[in-house]
């Protein structure tokens, strides 16, 4: 079986070998990930925390990270605030969002004195508005 990337290469497989080919329908999968904020007076040096941990991983990964930033402060009252970065791996990398991003980000924080509030925790989630819109929908005759 012979193989072609986008960038024209080739790679040749035994027959036999290949148990299963995933196609994806865009190049990189969109997350936002939120760090939520104990104090919301830490917004700003919140906000260069986060942004340096993933300036750090997008130098340790950059074939693995193609899009990231910036970190940016989403407050929804004068108490309470969260930092918000969007992040774009590739689908077989998603691990680098869910995994590797809190694990920087943690003790970062925790360094620079910020701290979490008690009972939640750094998350992410898809990023919906960069995925594709859905195919129209059909409607049989006569319906």
């Amino acid at each position: 079986t012979v193989l072609k990337t986008p960038d024209n290469q080739y790679h040749y497989i035994p027959n036999g070998s290949i148990a299963a080919v995933t196609v994806y329908a865009e190049q990189h999968v969109s997350y936002i990930a939120e760090v939520p904020l104990a104090v919301a007076g830490d917004g700003t040096k919140a906000v260069e925390v986060v942004q340096q941990v993933v300036d750090d991983m997008l130098e340790l990964y950059p074939a693995h990270l193609p899009k990231a930033g910036p970190a940016y402060l989403q407050s929804s009252s004068s108490s309470s605030a969260s930092v918000r970065v969007p992040l774009a791996v590739f689908p077989t990398q998603t691990w680098l969002v869910t995994e590797e991003f809190p694990a920087r980000t943690k003790p970062a924080l925790a360094a620079a004195d910020i701290t979490i509030p008690e009972g939640r925790t750094l998350h992410t989630f898809a990023d919906l508005s960069e995925m594709p819109p859905p195919p129209p929908l059909e409607v049989p005759d006569g319906e």
